[in-house]
């Protein structure tokens, strides 16, 4: 399921800090506040995709995400 924030205008809240949770598997985060995590929540949408929200990091199995295609990326060091 792909992680977007918008209508692609570049906002803050289009970017995740992506770390490490062992296993590779990875945590990504809000960029704006990084306390919160993407979780999957275990509802649809209309169309039956997958709903995410941002929730407080606690460890959980659904806040805990394989990568498995990337577009775009940029990095900033």
């Amino acid at each position: 399921m792909p992680l977007t924030g918008g209508a692609g205008e570049g906002g803050g809240n289009q970017r995740w800090v992506v770390s490490p949770a062992g296993d590779g598997l990875w945590k990504p985060a809000d960029s704006q506040d990084r306390r919160k995590l993407a979780t999957a929540t275990g509802r649809l949408d209309a169309k039956g995709d997958p709903l995410v929200e941002l929730a407080a990091g606690a460890g959980a199995p659904a806040q805990q995400w394989r990568l498995t295609k990337l577009g775009i990326v940029h990095l900033h060091g």
